[in-house]
C-alpha cells in the first residue's frame, strides 16, 4: 500500500512537473507574441506618422497649386474687366461724338 502510495505521489509529481513545464512554455510563447505585437504596433504607428506627413505635404502642394490657379484666374478676369471698361469708354466716346450728347 505504501509502495502504491509512493507511485501515485511520484506519478502526480511527474504530471505536475509536465503541466508546469507546458505552462511555462506557453507563457514564454505568449510573451514572445506580446513582444512581437508591441513591435508591430510601434512599426504601424511610425508608418502612420510617415503617411500622415506625406498626406499633409501633398495637401500643402495642392493648396499652393489651387492658390496659384486662383490668382491667375483673378488676374485674367481683372485684365478682361479692364479691357471691357476701355471698350465701353470707347463706345461712349463714339456715341457722344455721333450724337453730340454725353452718354452715361
Amino acid at each position: 500500500a505504501e509502495r502504491a502510495e509512493e507511485e501515485r505521489a511520484r506519478a502526480l509529481d511527474d504530471r505536475h512537473a509536465e503541466l508546469t513545464a507546458r505552462a511555462e512554455q506557453e507563457v514564454r510563447e505568449a510573451e514572445r507574441e506580446l513582444a512581437d505585437a508591441r513591435e508591430a504596433a510601434v512599426r504601424r504607428q511610425e508608418e502612420a506618422r510617415e503617411r500622415a506627413a506625406e498626406v499633409v505635404a501633398e495637401a500643402r502642394l495642392c493648396q499652393e497649386r489651387v492658390a496659384r490657379a486662383t490668382e491667375r484666374v483673378l488676374r485674367e478676369h481683372g485684365e478682361r474687366w479692364d479691357e471691357l471698361q476701355a471698350q465701353m469708354d470707347s463706345v461712349r466716346s463714339s456715341l457722344s461724338s455721333l450724337t453730340g450728347r454725353a452718354v452715361e
